[in-house]
This record gives structure tokens, C-alpha cells and sequence, in this order.
């Protein structure tokens, strides 16, 4: 491939040829978050998702459907909020958007909230329910209780999130031998389900691996702790 002309360049490299560190260039886009009125006071609708909280903070996902933004409350705002919230939950938020220099993530965080009512994915995940429920997959014959001290647990997540070492911390916080194979997968979006059932198709079939855990991240510590004991 021929080099680029210097006109190019020039519209591509900075002038002083300034290196950043990865804090200064989260820095820098996070005054430019702050500094951007069209980001300020913004109203946007959607529905609740992988909602979890600790004593410090609500987070939550908006989603239409299509797109996903992570929001984030603050507790002691949350609880003089009228609102009460859950997945699929539909709601108007109002607040700003912001940029987390540490961790390089943008999330709304809202100031005012107001419940919608049920929305299309809570609706559709009740029909599956009531499905699966006529069909007897609920019922107390068909549920088997995992092991109690397996070998080796399977996990379908992200190789790109946290949730991994959160599974793993918590796995060997417990029992540092356990074997852990982790099943590559999409988490969040619309290929997340295909995504999450190949994996567990996958780790299924190994005769080597005692359970399934499928994760994705959010959530404390300590909730993860508590569902592992």
C-alpha cells in the first residue's frame, strides 16, 4: 500500500506529535463529555436490564431492543425516588450523560425516573415462561441438583468481560482445585442467545464437566459469593 501523501498526514497525525497516556486521553474525553449541551439533561426511554445494586450505587442496562446504555444511581439518590424498579421495567429517564475516566465507559445517570410499565422483552420473557411452564420443564421431576463438590464447572461468558474472574475468584475462594473451563461467548445483543446456547451445548457434552454456570458481568461480590454457597 502506497504511503499517504503529507496533505493526508497532516489531517490524521497530530501537529506536536503529543503522546498520551491512557489517563489523559480518558481525561480528555470526558471534558468533552462534560462540555457537550446536547449531553446535558437528556430524556431517553427504554427498558430496565440486568439490574443489580450494593449499598453505594443501583446499576442497571436501557435497552430499545437494538441498542444497550449502562446507567448508574447513586443509592441514597435512589431511594427518594418514587420508583421501584426491576428487569423489564419501562422507563423515562432524565439525567446526564457521563464519562468514567477509570474505567473509560459512558453511562447515563439519571436524576429522575419514571415507570412506564411492563416492557416488550419483560412481556415476551413471560410468554416463554408460561410456555415452558405448560410444558412441565419447571416441574420438580425435571430439575437435578448440581454437585456439591465438582471437579470441573464449565462457564459461558465473555472472554472480554470481568464476570470471568468473578466467577473464578469466587469459585476458588471456596475450593482453589476446582478446574474451570470457560466457553467463549456473546453476552449482550441480539446473537447473545444463539451465542450463549452453542456454549452450554458445548460444555454439555464434555463428560468432564461436573456444572454449568453461565455469567455475564454486574452484580457485587458478595451476591456472586452468596449464589455459589
Amino acid at each position: 500500500m502506497a504511503d499517504a501523501p503529507d496533505t493526508e498526514r497532516q489531517a490524521v497525525e497530530p501537529e506536536t506529535g503529543e503522546v498520551l497516556s491512557v489517563s489523559q486521553l480518558n481525561d480528555r474525553i470526558a471534558s468533552v463529555v462534560e462540555d457537550a449541551p446536547a449531553l446535558d439533561g437528556v430524556r431517553c426511554i427504554g427498558e430496565v436490564t440486568d439490574l443489580h445494586q450494593n449499598s453505594t450505587a443501583l446499576y442497571f442496562t436501557l435497552t430499545d431492543g437494538d441498542a444497550e446504555l449502562p446507567c448508574m444511581i447513586w443509592a441514597n439518590r435512589y431511594r427518594n425516588m418514587d420508583a421501584e424498579l426491576e428487569d423489564g421495567t419501562e422507563v423515562i429517564l432524565e439525567g446526564d450523560i457521563d464519562y468514567w475516566t477509570e474505567g473509560g465507559k459512558i453511562d447515563l445517570k439519571p436524576w429522575e425516573v419514571i415507570v412506564v410499565g411492563d416492557g416488550d422483552q419483560a412481556a415476551a420473557v413471560e410468554r416463554l415462561r408460561s410456555e415452558l411452564e405448560e410444558r412441565g420443564w419447571f416441574d420438580d421431576e425435571q430439575k437435578q441438583r448440581p454437585p456439591a463438590f465438582p471437579e470441573r464447572v464449565g462457564v459461558v461468558t465473555s472472554l472480554r468481560g470481568d464476570a470471568r474472574y468473578d466467577i473464578q475468584n469466587a469459585i476458588h475462594g471456596q475450593d482453589p482445585t476446582v478446574d474451570i473451563l470457560v466457553k467463549d461467548a456473546t453476552v449482550q445483543g441480539s446473537n447473545a442467545p444463539r451465542s450463549i446456547a452453542n456454549g452450554i451445548h458445548h460444555l454439555d457434552r464434555s463428560e468432564d464437566v461436573d456444572a454449568i454456570i453461565v455469567g455475564r458481568g454486574g452484580g457485587s461480590d458478595s451476591n456472586l459469593q452468596a449464589s455459589l454457597d
